[in-house]
């Protein structure tokens, strides 16, 4: 599952896997969104992504059966 957002500073769109791949910045102005939560926001990122593909592939599951 893709989970897209946007910087509010610059205005652009932004997936978080390149929050991730930033280590908790903004790609497009190399700007960390919370300096002091850069590391766990990256992680919980990570969580939601995870999260998110887990039941994407359980909804295909039931829709197979």
């Amino acid at each position: 599952m893709k989970i897209k957002g946007t910087c509010k500073r610059c205005g652009r769109d932004i997936f978080a896997e390149q929050i991730i791949a930033a280590g908790g910045a903004c790609p497009w102005d190399g700007e960390p969104f919370q300096s002091d939560y850069a590391v766990t926001l990256v992680n919980a990122l990570r969580e939601a992504e995870e999260a998110g593909s887990k039941l994407e592939q359980t909804l295909e599951q039931v829709a197979e059966n």
